[in-house]
């Protein structure tokens, strides 16, 4: 199963939350890290030498030829929304950034075409179909949410269409059947849960867990029982819960009783607020470590204070950067928005980076072909934000 995955691990890290602070290549699937970028051939990580915005010019014109189209389907709608907004503002930087320099392929701008599904899986479904069938996107970028990721992957992979995900986690969407056209810019689950499995034993031996019931929390389950199996570690307990709960009392007393030292979120904000907030009311103050979906800004505005202390796994950040091409992303963030607060700095990044590979392989290709833009992306060459 060729795989390819442009996900760099160089910043994986934890951010501990204070109040109202959350946010912040290639073979398809292979979703194997690396420590530190180098130009590679094929499999590797990439850095670009496209004029895809690395490498501007001062004096080109803007692209206005046939647009290329490319097909977004995400939440816009919703308490997730700011994950989908999140990508929306990152690919609008870049695509702004590549259309101002010229577009690709001899002049040609990029043109956005999507689709919101709110988190539902079947929508998703229908949005994906849509912009294959109807609407003829040459490739597709984006997707925040992990239900709706494995819901679609299989369809966008079975009518061969490119595919850079940019936010989905769950580690099944790119273990796709030969020849695979889904590529991923973004952490993924069995690399994440076993990051966090080794940050939760340094803080004690009896784990707790608690996930969600959608295809982002079983996932996350699922990857995270495999890590503490690899570890040695059998979790004290093994909680869920559902998306829209509001009491999570039952399970956090389950949690109390089997005195456990460190407790594992895997979900969204508002379900991780619930927590807090039960904690609290039991006198439980065991750290809590949560996937990267709690750098959502509607954790820490829903749990407020509790959120304090809160270890979200992040893998950028633009925190006193020095780097160029940070800088000038920031500016153009600032200028276009008339905001220096991005809605979720790691999705804005993943999108950012996402376009910019998709970007690189339509100038490879030379074409909009899909299957040469598939080949475009195993050979991409691109050094982004992450």
């Amino acid at each position: 199963m060729a795989t390819k995955s442009f996900w760099r691990a160089a910043a994986i890290g934890m951010t501990t939350l204070a109040m109202a602070v959350a946010g912040g290549c290639a073979r398809p699937g292979d979703d194997t890290p690396t420590q530190q970028p180098a130009p590679t051939t094929a499999g590797g990580d990439a850095e670009t030498d496209a004029p895809t915005g690395e490498n501007e010019t001062a004096d080109a014109a803007p692209a206005s030829g046939d647009p290329i189209r490319i097909g977004f389907t995400g939440v816009m709608s919703g308490p997730s929304a700011s994950a989908g907004i999140g990508l929306l503002e990152g690919l609008e930087i870049k695509i702004n950034e590549i259309n101002a320099n010229g577009g690709l392929l001899d002049g040609r701008p990029i043109e956005l075409v999507e689709r919101d599904h709110g988190t539902n899986p079947d929508t998703a479904i229908s949005n994906i179909r849509e912009l294959i069938e109807v609407e003829e996107v040459v490739a597709l970028v984006g997707e925040s949410t992990t239900g709706p990721l494995l819901a679609t992957a299989a369809i966008a992979n079975e009518a061969g269409v490119p595919w850079v995900v940019a936010g989905g986690t769950g580690t099944a969407a790119t273990q796709q059947p030969d020849p695979n056209f889904i590529f991923r810019v973004s952490l993924v689950d069995d690399e994440q849960t076993m990051f966090v499995a080794q940050e939760a034993l340094e803080r004690g031996e009896r784990i707790a867990l608690m996930t969600d019931t959608t295809g982002l929390g079983q996932g996350g389950q699922l990857n995270l029982l495999e890590a503490f199996t690899e570890l040695g570690v059998t979790p004290v307990a093994n909680e869920t819960f559902n998306v829209g709960d509001t009491d999570m009392t039952s399970q956090l007393s389950r949690v109390q009783a089997a005195d456990a030292d460190v407790i594992i979120f895997w979900g969204v904000g508002p379900e991780a607020a619930q927590v807090r907030r039960g904690m609290a009311s039991l006198g439980m103050e065991q750290p809590m470590i949560a996937n990267w979906g709690l750098g959502m800004p509607n954790y820490p505005e829903l749990a407020g204070d509790l959120a304090n202390g809160t270890l979200v796994v992040q893998a950028f950040s633009f925190y006193e950067t020095e780097d160029p091409l940070a800088l000038r992303v920031l500016e153009d963030f600032s200028e276009t928005f008339g905001t220096d607060r991005m809605t979720f700095i790691q999705e804005f990044v993943n999108a950012y980076d996402a376009m910019g590979l998709l970007a690189d392989a339509i100038e490879k290709a030379g074409s909009t072909d899909r299957d040469a833009i598939r080949e475009g992306l195993l050979e991409a060459q691109f050094q982004g934000l992450m």
